[in-house]
């Protein structure tokens, strides 16, 4: 077998036979680094005209030396390790011509799925074996981190949408579900949107310059198959739902306060006690009120309250980037976004929905809590990755580099 670098359409045709691969494993991810300051190669590992795997490397500048990044890993059958160790020494020997220190690779190999219905963890039968084969060629495993401090997230939530749209929605967790039934009657709408706008996203202090450009060089780099949807509250339709709901809610207060005199003279606690309950919901409903009210009077127009990024890739539906706006986190409206998304790909024959990154769901005490329970709530699987593998390609070089480190720590203060 050789190694040789494959044009754009090589490569592309390749990756268009292969029976499942990342969103990041593309020539539009490429396309979309490259505008980040990144180079991308494709190389293909090839034996009488004939592809046996094929990876897409990207290459950045680290204070002048170069680093390479194989994103989700090498296209190729991990369990066949003469063919990834063929390709691997191949790979090392071509990028340390190049003067590429090393590469990170980060494979989309299942360690561990966790069943959030079953609170069950079943460990995969291949990880170990595959792990021992990367390290044993010269990987360094980089470790099992428990958050987001890898090149792509270890843990994902993937939803499976095979299934009919009305067993999608029976098998979302009760208190999710009520959350979208409430939001989805309060005057929330989603659309979507040709243009991309970052001000929709919410994106806070902490994200600067650099992410929003690369959301948007995604955006146009997928294209067709990027899509960009927003949620918008109807300030006046929401002021009316309250008001039906405030109404409906007086009434069911009469009636208690009716029952209370009805059974005045003898033991009454429960009807007083059901009467007191009934006046508590009122007044909060009364509480909506006067917020949707003043909501209206501020925003006759409309409020955009979030927004997110879908990629359509064969089978699969990837939720790139969602967020909201916390001055409304009580509509529930990221669960109505998320939903109708669900909702339309499963009813376009989408048989996945990437729900994105999660952290460990094995911690007792995870500061990600809240957001591994609202992706697995959908009735999602959290899927457990091997993490990142480092493989040096030019040990001069790397050690030149490792060694530079204390000069670059001073430049930095």
């Amino acid at each position: 077998m050789n190694l040789r670098e494959l044009s754009v359409s090589e490569f592309n045709f390749f990756v268009s036979n292969y029976p499942q691969y990342s969103i990041y494993q593309t020539e539009q991810y490429a396309n979309a680094m490259e505008k980040q300051k990144y180079t991308s190669i494709y190389y293909g590992l090839e034996e009488d005209k004939k592809l046996y795997g094929a990876t897409l490397v990207l290459i950045e500048k680290r204070h002048g030396f170069k680093y390479a990044y194989a994103p989700r890993g090498f296209l190729l059958d991990y369990t066949d390790k003469d063919t990834l160790k063929q390709f691997t020494n191949l790979i090392k020997k071509d990028l340390g011509k190049k003067g590429v220190i090393a590469i990170k690779i980060n494979p989309a190999v299942i360690k561990e799925t966790y069943n959030p219905q079953t609170a069950s963890i079943t460990s995969s039968n291949e990880s170990e074996t595959i792990f021992h084969s990367l390290t044993s060629i010269g990987f360094y495993h980089l470790g099992y981190n428990n958050f987001f401090e890898a090149l792509k997230p270890r843990f994902e939530a993937i939803l499976d949408t095979n299934i009919a749209v009305e067993q999608l929605f029976n098998n979302i967790e009760q208190e999710t579900k009520e959350k979208i039934s409430d939001a989805d009657t309060s005057g929330l709408q989603v659309f979507q949107s040709t243009t991309f706008n970052p001000s929709y996203l919410f994106l806070n202090e902490n994200q600067n310059k650099d992410e929003i450009n690369f959301y948007q060089e995604m955006f146009y780099s997928f294209q067709d198959n990027l899509n960009f949807f927003y949620i918008k509250l109807d300030t006046a339709e929401h002021l009316k739902k309250i008001q039906m709901k405030y109404q409906i809610q007086a009434d069911i207060s009469n009636e208690a306060n009716a029952k209370v005199f009805e059974t005045r003279g003898s033991d009454n606690t429960n009807e007083i006690n059901n009467k007191l309950q009934e006046e508590s919901k009122l007044n909060d409903i009364k509480n909506e009120l006067v917020y949707a009210t003043n909501l209206l009077r501020d925003f006759p127009q409309g409020i955009i309250v979030g927004a997110c990024i879908t990629i359509k890739q064969k089978d699969t539906v990837y939720l790139l980037i969602d967020n909201y706006d916390p001055n409304y986190e009580r509509l529930n409206a990221k669960y109505l976004l998320i939903w109708k998304l669900i909702e339309k790909y499963t009813n376009e024959g989408f048989t996945k929905f990437n729900l994105g990154g999660i952290t460990n769901f094995s911690l007792e005490d995870n500061p990600y809590k809240e957001l591994n329970d609202f992706k697995l709530s959908f009735g999602s699987i959290g899927y457990e990755y091997l993490g990142d593998f480092e493989l040096i390609t030019n040990k001069p070089l790397y050690v030149m580099y490792q060694n530079s480190s204390p000069f670059r720590n001073m430049l930095k203060k």
